[in-house]
């Protein structure tokens, strides 16, 4: 190949072995261009995928506001214009509570209570639910239109037993309020332990009666009330025979009726 050259009487490099090494860099980049668009149509699609889901969870909800503080009459207008169907407790003064929670996300047209100042509300002093079957504490919460809401907890003692509740014991609670029982499953750790903690104390109960016998056999004594001694009735005839023989010897042709030689 004749080279060419300028005016400048420079000679011009020939592209064409450029042009070969930028066909193979595009060979070799090609594979992974597809690579590259497949990962990101898939992560498009997970993305487009999760968002729907997403959507269509929340379709149908709303976020209720909270009115509390706010003139009930006032309150009331605002939430009918938003399409949700008022009750109200009291008619006059600010809302002080509301059914349910002010900022909870909600079914669009359902029911809010609305508890105003001149209301009478229930009260409640939290007492100790602790070892109390769940379900009778929804019942009472019912009756005082407390919400309840259970959380269950892998702890020992019998299934579905309320073990600890927030607020705690001793506090105050209202209509309308939120309440957490915490409810065992009765599969936690302290079940196992005190299950042995129970077989334990009859282990060393058998280990104490159970004494071998004379004939080379082991059996288990029965067990006698503490005001009765073991060794009671048998060994004290047994003494009372030794020495009414020792302090009274009977010789022969003593008559029976006659006291023994001292």
């Amino acid at each position: 190949m004749v080279p060419l050259i300028d005016k400048r009487g420079k000679k011009v490099k020939n592209d064409a072995s450029k042009k070969g090494k930028n066909i193979g860099v595009l060979l070799v980049s090609a594979p992974v261009l597809v690579v590259i668009v497949l990962m990101l149509a898939v992560i498009s699609g997970l993305i487009s995928f999760y968002l729907l889901m997403f959507l269509e969870t929340k379709k149908g909800t709303v976020l209720l506001p909270n009115f509390i503080g706010t003139d009930v009459r006032t309150a009331e207008q605002k939430l009918r214009s938003m399409g949700f169907k008022i009750e109200k407790v009291g008619d006059s003064g600010k809302v002080i509570n509301m059914d349910p929670p002010g900022n909870t996300v909600v079914k669009k047209g359902r029911k809010v209570k609305l508890f105003a100042e001149n209301a009478v509300q229930k009260s409640l002093l939290i007492p100790d639910f602790k070892g109390t079957w769940y379900k009778s504490v929804q019942q009472l919460f019912n009756l005082m239109e407390i919400h309840s809401v259970i959380k269950k907890v892998p702890e020992g003692g019998l299934e579905g037993t309320v073990i600890q509740t927030s607020p705690t014991p001793g506090s105050k609670v209202f209509t309308g309020d939120i309440v957490t029982l915490f409810v065992s499953t009765g599969t936690g750790s302290a079940g196992t332990n005190s299950s042995e903690n129970e077989d334990r104390p009859m282990e060393r109960l058998d280990s104490t009666i159970s004494e071998p016998q004379p004939g080379g056999t082991e059996s288990a004594l029965e067990v006698i009330p503490p005001s009765i001694p073991v060794e009671s009735r048998s060994s004290q005839e047994t003494k009372t025979e030794q020495e009414t023989n020792e302090s009274y010897p009977l010789s022969e042709g003593t008559p029976l009726n006659q006291g023994g030689q001292f």
